[in-house]
């Protein structure tokens, strides 16, 4: 049983050591999700293709991954809390809620724009009292 619990926590370590050398965003994950939460300040996230990525304070441009995930779930959490009734569809609730951002691209051709957060969408969708009833469950 030693023996097994050792090889597995040497494992664990070995993928804790090699994964930064994989994906070197990882080191800046809390930096990143710093710029990133501040949505009004740094606008990039609503079109990062035309307004590029921010730049965190050692001049390195932020992991577009980690800036946008966490800026979308902030834009969507905050309206929730500006609409908290939610807009009775799930299919890409964000592009047809009343506080969406006003740059966001919608309508024909436009790409379906997600949060990238499950509980977000679920706000948006359906507002504050499912989030209430599904965490009450809990």
């Amino acid at each position: 049983m030693f023996l097994f619990a050792t090889t597995g926590l040497l494992i664990i370590l070995c993928f804790a050591f090699l994964q930064p050398k994989v994906n070197p965003g990882l080191a800046n994950l809390i930096g990143d999700a710093k710029i990133a939460v501040q949505i009004d300040f740094y606008p990039n996230w609503q079109n990062p293709g035309q307004l590029g990525y921010p730049k965190r304070d050692d001049g390195q441009t932020v992991t577009s991954n980690t800036y946008e995930q966490v800026a979308w779930a902030t834009a969507g959490s905050r309206a929730i809390l500006g609409y908290p009734a939610g807009v009775g569809i799930l299919s890409y609730p964000f592009a047809i809620h009343a506080n969406r951002p006003a740059n966001m691209l919608t309508g024909q051709g436009a790409s379906g724009i997600a949060t990238h957060s499950g509980w977000v969408e679920l706000g948006l969708a359906f507002g504050l009292p499912i989030l209430v009833l599904i965490l009450a469950h809990y």
